[in-house]
């Protein structure tokens, strides 16, 4: 055999490996781009998916807001309006902020005629948890209070105070026993006689700030929550507290939710002694004053944080 013919076939030899070769990656090719399509396909299908179930969640987040802004109308009819609030007491504000659509955090202001005179009654009232729980819990204590006022007619702080614990666990606990449940409410309440130059008050862990001649005076609640359950047997009571004021005092009621905003420029809590500070400051202030004042302080404070809580101040010269 010659020598071009061994080279030929070595050349044709070559060549067949190649085509096999390539013949064996056009293959692989294949097998890796119908794996890719496969996946593709599988992408595909995840993405339309997920798009019907971004559809889904959010169809519901827009029934869930909707329903929310209703409950929110229906939580609004508890408060009552400004107007009616300034009949009652001239001077005075009510500065609420709720962390979400529905509030934990509500107010109650009224008066009622007895035999003692016009009696005007004003209460900050702190519910368990804010948003969805917090009001369910808010409906419940404006019923116990509407009750305890109009129905069983008492007119003292205290007693009021303690027939509402009474309630609230009847309403809660109506199946428990001897279980400690953190559901209730913190309450600050004072009942005013302008005839009398009185007012009475009475606290479930939030206390009664009192400004006479420019000087805070403060009265602490009960160490107990409305709505808890007496651990040794004995009738939870809650005391009654009586002043004489002249004209011109200021009384502030008020929840935990301004002191406790993180905030500032080292993202810590505002605290009770820097809301003391503020209140001493605005308290002579015009009542409109203040509340913006509050307002404009709260909202420099939490800046770009989140609110961690319901606010409720509410202020009153007598």
């Amino acid at each position: 055999m010659s020598t071009q013919n061994i080279r030929l076939q070595r050349a044709m030899l070559t060549n067949e490996e190649q085509k096999q070769k390539l013949s064996e990656s056009i293959e692989t090719i294949q097998e890796k781009n119908n794996i890719l399509e496969h996946q593709n396909e599988e992408i595909t299908l995840q993405r339309e998916r997920i798009s019907e179930q971004n559809i889904l969640l959010e169809e519901r987040a827009r029934n869930i807001k909707d329903s929310m802004l209703y409950a929110e109308r229906i939580q609004s009819a508890f408060f009552l309006p400004t107007r009616e609030v300034k009949k009652i007491f001239p001077n005075s504000f009510v500065f609420i902020k709720p962390k979400e659509i529905l509030s934990g955090d509500i107010y109650f202001i009224d008066s009622i005629e007895n035999n003692n005179g016009e009696l005007k009654f004003a209460a900050a009232v702190d519910c368990t948890g804010h948003g969805i729980p917090g009001a369910l819990m808010s409906i419940m204590a404006n019923d116990a209070y509407h009750e305890t006022l109009h129905s069983d007619k008492l007119t003292d702080p205290g007693q009021i105070l303690t027939c509402l614990n009474e309630k609230v666990i009847d309403s809660i606990n109506k199946e428990v026993v001897n279980r400690h449940i953190d559901d209730g409410m913190d309450m600050s309440l004072i009942v005013v006689n302008y005839e009398t130059k009185t007012f009475h008050f009475s606290g479930a862990r939030n206390p009664l700030y009192y400004f006479k001649n420019g000087v805070l005076n403060t009265q602490r609640g009960h160490i107990h929550s409305v709505g808890t359950l007496p651990t040794d047997g004995k009738r939870i009571v809650f005391p009654s507290y009586s002043y004489n004021f002249e004209d011109g005092d200021v009384i502030y009621l008020f929840s935990d939710g301004y002191a406790d905003q993180f905030g500032g420029d080292d993202w810590s809590k505002f605290k009770r002694v820097r809301f003391q500070s503020l209140l001493h400051e605005i308290h002579k202030m015009p009542m409109d004053e203040q509340f913006n004042k509050l307002e404009s302080v709260f909202n420099k404070w939490k800046g770009d944080y989140e609110q961690i809580d319901d606010v409720l101040v509410i202020g009153i010269r007598l």
